[in-house]
């Protein structure tokens, strides 16, 4: 009886560990990523969304740490300067990411007024319609949340 209250005490922990690191939600220091510098090297080099790159605003994306494909592929979310909530920018999930979430350096400089250092930020899941124009072949939220 024991090592089985203990087995489904570890599942309730790790569960809930993966569903505070796989957040469209949080708060917490973010990175900023420069995927438009890098453009020519992404070209066969698709995301973990599987998005190619050459479809992607690179300007407004971003990776999100505990990714999970089958429901966060093509999400749109709200991120914001946590000091000053007012500065903001809506970015489309496309990758799996770092610690919190790694920005595109256009969207982090608007949002921060600077695109080389880490920053506390606030995000929350955002309408689809916030990301618009993001992804050029975009046909509805479920694209490429397919699971493998």
């Amino acid at each position: 009886m024991l090592p089985n209250l203990l087995l489904a005490t570890l599942a309730v922990v790790v569960l809930s560990a993966c569903s505070t690191f796989a957040s469209l939600s949080g708060n917490q220091v973010i990175t900023p990523h420069n995927w438009v510098i890098m453009h020519d090297q992404l070209a066969n080099n698709p995301p973990a969304c599987e998005m190619p790159y050459a479809e992607l605003r690179l300007e407004r994306i971003t990776a999100v740490q505990g990714l999970v494909k089958g429901s966060m592929c093509g999400k749109c979310i709200k991120v914001a300067n946590a000091a000053d909530p007012q500065k903001s920018m809506y970015v489309l999930v496309v990758d799996m990411g770092g610690r919190g979430l790694d920005v595109s350096t256009v969207a982090y400089k608007q949002i921060f007024g600077q695109d080389t250092d880490p920053a506390s930020a606030v995000w929350t899941e955002a309408p689809d319609s916030a990301c618009a124009g993001v992804w050029n072949k975009r046909r509805s939220s479920t694209i490429n949340t397919r699971r493998r």
